[in-house]
Parts: C-alpha cells; sequence; structure tokens
C-alpha cells in the first residue's frame, strides 16, 4: 500500500494540521510496530504459518471468518485505489496531448477499458511469476518521486513562490480518524508480515528489529516528502498530489509513469489475497488457484468485479483508502493481535502487558467505527461529483 498511501499522505495533513498529523502519524507507526511484536510473539508460540492460520488456532472460525473479511475489505479497498490511481495517471497523459477526458463518461470508460486489460488481466494467472523483480523497479520509482519532490520544493522557492501559504500548524477534530485510517494502510505490517518473515531467520528479536527497521523506513519515507509537498501547496493538496503538477510537467510526467507501473503491477500482486479469502468463505478452499472451472471463474468476478465497478464511479483514491484502513487496517492491524494477545496469555488480566493489549484492541474498534463513518461520507461526497 505504500505506492498508493505515499501520494495521498499530504491530504492528511489538511485534517490535523502538519504538526498534528505528523505527531498521529508517529504514533500510528509505534503503536503499529507494538501490534507487529504481538504477532511475531504468537507466530513463534504457536508455529503457524500466517495470520489466517493464527486466527484459526486462537480465535476459531469465528475468528478466522472476521479476519477473513478484513482482508478482503482491506486489499479490495487496495485495489480499488490502484484503479484510481491508474486512471488518474491516464487522463493526464491525456492532458498532456492536450485531450480533454475529465467528464464522468470518459472516466468510467477509461477505468473499464484500462482494469480489464492490464491490471484484471494480469491477476488471472495461477502464477505471478512473470513479476519477478518488480519489487526493485518500485523502490527505484519511490526514490525517484521524493527527488522530484526535493527539486520541486528548491525550484519552488527559488521562483519566489510562498511557502507554507495558508498551512495549518494544527486541529484537533474527529477527522484526525480520517489520518489515522490512513496511516494504518500505509503501516499494514501485521495482517502481512507472517508470509513475508517465514523464511527469515526464527530468532525473535531479530524479526522484531526487521519490523522496527521496516516501519522506520516506510515513516521517512513517506512523512519527509509529504511535509515538502504539504509546505508547497498547502490546504490545495489532492488525495493524489501529483495532481497538484500541471499535465504537462516533464519532471512528474516521468513520476506518474512510476507509479502507474507501481499501481498496475501491485493490483495482480494483491489480488491473490482477495481471491483466496472468497474462495475460503464461499467453496472452503484456502488456495484460490487449487479451483478450477465456474468455482475459479466465479471468485475471479467477485474479486476483480467489485473494484472495477465502484472504480468506474469513484472519482478519486483517498475515499478508498480510509475504508480500508478503517475496516482492514485497523481492525487487522490493531483489534486482533490486542484480542489474541489476552486470550493466550498466561499471566493476570490485570498485568500490563495484558492491560496495554486491550488498549490496543479498543483502540482498533474505536478508530475503525469513526474512521469508517468519516470514510462513506468522503465516499458519498465523491460520488456526489460524478454526473454523465
Amino acid at each position: 500500500m505504500l505506492g498508493a498511501g505515499i501520494l495521498s499522505i499530504p491530504s492528511t495533513f489538511n485534517d490535523s494540521g502538519i504538526v498534528v498529523s505528523f505527531l498521529i502519524m508517529a504514533a500510528v507507526a509505534i503503536i503499529t510496530h507494538y501490534a507487529t511484536v504481538i504477532t511475531l510473539t504468537l507466530q513463534h508460540k504457536t508455529g503457524a504459518a500466517g495470520f489466517d492460520e493464527l486466527a484459526m488456532m486462537i480465535l476459531g472460525k469465528v475468528g478466522s471468518w472476521s479476519l477473513s473479511a478484513m482482508i478482503i475489505i482491506f486489499n479490495m479497498g487496495a485495489n480499488l485505489a490502484y484503479l484510481v490511481l491508474g486512471v488518474d495517471f491516464i487522463t493526464s497523459w491525456f492532458g498532456f496531448a492536450n485531450i480533454d477526458v475529465s467528464s464522468s463518461l470518459y472516466r468510467a470508460i477509461i477505468t473499464c477499458v484500462y482494469g480489464l486489460v492490464l491490471p484484471i488481466a494480469m491477476s488471472i494467472p495461477r502464477s505471478l511469476n512473470f513479476l519477478g523483480g518488480i519489487s526493485s523497479v518500485a523502490v527505484f520509482f519511490i526514490v525517484f518521486y521524493i527527488i522530484a519532490v526535493f527539486v520541486k520544493f528548491g525550484i519552488h522557492v527559488q521562483q519566489g513562490n510562498p511557502v507554507g501559504h495558508g498551512l495549518l500548524i494544527a486541529k484537533a477534530d474527529i477527522k484526525l480518524f480520517s489520518s489515522i485510517s490512513i496511516y494504518a494502510t500505509a503501516f499494514s505490517l501485521p495482517v502481512c508480515i507472517l508470509p513475508l518473515i517465514w523464511q527469515y531467520t526464527p530468532n525473535l528479536k531479530k524479526r522484531n528489529y526487521s519490523s522496527f527497521l521496516s516501519l522506520l523506513i516506510v515513516f521517512t519515507v513517506t512523512a519527509i516528502p509529504s511535509v515538502f509537498a504539504y509546505l508547497m501547496f498547502g490546504p490545495d493538496c489532492e488525495g493524489n498530489i501529483l495532481k497538484n503538477w500541471g499535465d504537462k510537467d516533464v519532471l512528474m510526467t516521468i513520476v506518474r509513469v512510476g507509479f502507474f507501473l507501481i499501481a498496475t503491477v501491485s493490483y495482480p500482486i494483491t489480488h491473490p489475497a482477495i481471491a483466496c479469502s472468497i474462495s475460503a468463505l464461499i467453496f472452503k478452499e484456502n488456495n484460490s488457484s487449487a479451483l478450477f472451472g465456474w468455482r475459479r471463474a466465479l471468485v475471479l468476478v467477485i474479486s476483480n468485479g467489485v473494484p472495477l465497478i465502484i472504480g468506474m464511479f469513484l472519482p478519486e483514491m483517498k475515499p478508498a483508502l480510509e475504508v480500508a484502513g478503517a475496516l482492514g487496517g485497523c481492525l487487522g492491524n490493531f483489534l486482533l493481535p490486542g484480542i489474541m494477545w489476552v486470550l493466550t496469555s498466561e499471566r493476570p488480566k490485570t498485568h500490563w502487558t495484558n492491560i496495554l493489549a486491550i488498549l490496543l484492541a479498543v483502540f482498533g474498534v474505536v478508530s475503525a467505527v469513526i474512521s469508517t463513518w468519516i470514510a462513506v461520507e468522503s465516499a458519498i461526497d465523491a460520488f456526489k461529483t460524478v454526473s454523465f
């Protein structure tokens, strides 16, 4: 989610101000690390191969089904954001060629064609080996984006443009939960770390250190360019910050090419988690690639059709990230690790470790409920701008 999340972070500073947002981002990163340590510790004790297996072992079928629903919402929200982001770049390139495709009808058509031809088509093969090595390309373009923001900031200052115009320093209201949901999306380690770290050293301390280092890197590459972008555009920051630069900006056009590639290939990489969860819920089969015929076709239609249809009518990606972060990120990252720790702890419920775990779970529920409410309102406002 870093590819899409990094472009939406600057706009979150409008919700709570740059100082409060920065503090919230740091707090969410720290809380996420704590939740990840819980997850890794429980995996070390149980030997579970994945988060879903861990949930089944501790919470039973209800917990496993709940996790499947969270994974579907989280990853489907991510894929919806990838579709919207990809279409943003395509419409920008049309603008570069002086072709106006800004109407809702054109956007819906572009979304349908682009979605079917590229990301959805790449999600159909049972093996994704053809995407090998793409992570290195993604890292390159994220670094290139950071450098481009620094260059643009230097040009902005050199040209005598105002820095920090309309800057919101701090604001504390219910909208800060919108920021929390997006940060939970960016720092989504607890849900996904077990499959990633399975082949790493079994040493728990080294695994915990890897979690800390990963979150520190994500925080750094997310926060620093976002601050500089916000200093340039202030309250005018778009949900996709690249939209703040003109269609004919050559440097940012190159950045858009890179993020178009990231968004397009991230979709099929994220898709198997959705397909496997849907397959498990409908056919009791955790591996969707093991399905054949109409069963596999049905899973593909559901897992790809929902984000495609919504994406045809959603003009911006921020609401998708908010919903994914609220229902998938906050609940999956914070609620489940907290509950599982308390249920497996042999210490009294009043022990400080259990109290912290309970507070983590409560934070997950409260932030998820409020963030979902705000995300739905944001999505409704976005849909209201659509007209054919």
